[in-house]
């Protein structure tokens, strides 16, 4: 399954599309970018879209993985 397929399903294609510069979520001009990135470097446009910066994802993740860690 595509990367786009994916972020379909997932809810979170729109909002990828806008941050990589599609000039809304229904343009696919961005969509074989999308389908070439790794799910770090997809959250990371999530994160830049809606947080502002891409980093946010990191530094989610990171701790995600401390709790998992603790049970």
């Amino acid at each position: 399954m595509e990367k786009v397929e994916k972020l379909k399903i997932t809810g979170l294609l729109g909002s990828v599309r806008l941050r990589l510069g599609a000039k809304d979520v229904e343009d696919e001009s961005q969509d074989g970018e999308i389908n070439l990135m790794t799910n770090t470097e997809l959250m990371e446009a999530w994160c830049g879209y809606h947080l502002g910066e891409g980093s946010w994802w990191t530094d989610m993740k990171a701790d995600f993985d401390k709790l998992e860690k603790l049970k």
